[in-house]
């Protein structure tokens, strides 16, 4: 299937504008070719359009049935536009999407360049002041992890921040670029330091391009992870930067699109990297805005290869093999479309 269709889908079930069976009756008719791939998303469209949200995740009652998509051909492409394309302006800031394909052959939808609402949800905490994340960065050196659109470091840089440095693997560096120069307030009339600088998590070098950026008090990351293989190679990337670092805090918030994912990660984040973890907010689908500290500088995570404990010992996990651009994970600052 496209990832036209599955970004839709995805949409409609974490926001409870579409069932589960609603979810299945469309795949199935499109694998037994009743229904056209583009009268799917022409329907699911049209769901996202005319259905409010449902209370407490419960999805939407029989109500929302599939209706003949032939009418809403021109409601795909603007719910599209709007949720994938349009600008997003919030609190001053004007962030834009660049939504792109994944160079694996298959056509997926590549969503790291747009706006996800863990990004959204921490950049409003940051903008109305609220403590303690506006606390947290004010005067701070804040280095952001898989920015995207850059929206939750210039965020930080509107709340205060003395230098922010948004990073993404270098086929997201133009658009990182073009939302520092929307906001150039932030420097001019804020005086917060901007930088771009590309960061590829699977790196073999990645201790090397950590020390490149410069120091840093505050690691931000939004929506880290959305398969439960990502979560290696974010807790290397984390025990890198915490040991050149130990003082440093993280603010990471994260939408629950993979509990199993969520929850790998947290366990290394507390067991094997020795985190306290706190939560700030909580916020859309079972998503937090945590804040993350060393227990004790004594406490740094190793340097070296990550550990992970299981069956009664423990094994190391040697670095990920470098990502390329459009793949499905390693550095993209917003979840990779399934």
């Amino acid at each position: 299937m496209t990832g036209t269709f599955d970004a839709l889908a995805e949409l409609g079930l974490t926001a409870g504008r579409m069932s589960e069976a609603h979810y299945d009756h469309l795949t199935d008719s499109i694998a037994s070719g009743s229904l056209t791939e583009e009268d799917a998303v022409a329907t699911v469209s049209e769901l996202l359009r005319r259905t409010p949200a449902a209370e407490d995740g419960a999805s939407p009652g029989a109500e929302a049935l599939y209706e003949g998509p032939s009418a809403q051909r021109r409601e795909v492409q603007t719910t599209f536009d709007a949720r994938f394309r349009a600008s997003v302006e919030l609190h001053g800031l004007l962030i834009h999407q660049e939504p792109g394909t994944f160079d694996d052959g298959t056509g997926g939808l590549d969503t790291g360049c747009t706006v996800w609402d863990a990004a959204r949800a921490a950049a409003e905490q940051l903008l109305a002041g609220r403590r303690p994340l506006a606390r947290l960065v004010a005067g701070k050196r804040v280095l952001e992890l898989g920015s995207g659109t850059g929206l939750a470091g210039l965020a930080c840089a509107a709340a205060g921040a003395s230098h922010v440095t948004l990073t993404d693997l270098p086929c997201r560096l133009p658009l990182l670029r073009r939302n520092v120069r929307a906001n150039g307030w932030l420097a001019t009339l804020g005086g917060c330091g901007l930088a771009c600088s590309a960061l590829d998590w699977g790196s073999d070098d990645l201790p090397a391009r950590l020390s490149a950026l410069g120091d840093f008090d505050v690691l931000v990351g939004t929506d880290l992870v959305y398969e439960e293989e990502h979560s290696a190679a974010v807790a290397r990337l984390l025990a890198h930067a915490l040991r050149q670092r130990p003082a440093a805090q993280l603010l990471w918030a994260q939408e629950e699109h993979n509990p199993i994912a969520v929850a790998a990660l947290r366990h290394s984040l507390t067991r094997e990297l020795q985190l306290q973890l706190v939560t700030a907010a909580r916020f859309g689908y079972h998503g937090a805005i945590v804040i993350a500290s060393v227990a004790s500088v004594a406490d740094a995570p190793r340097a070296g290869a990550h550990r992970f404990q299981g069956g009664g010992r423990t094994s190391l996990h040697p670095p990920p093999p470098p990502l390329a651009c459009g793949e499905a994970s390693g550095g993209a600052g917003t979840p990779p479309q399934p």
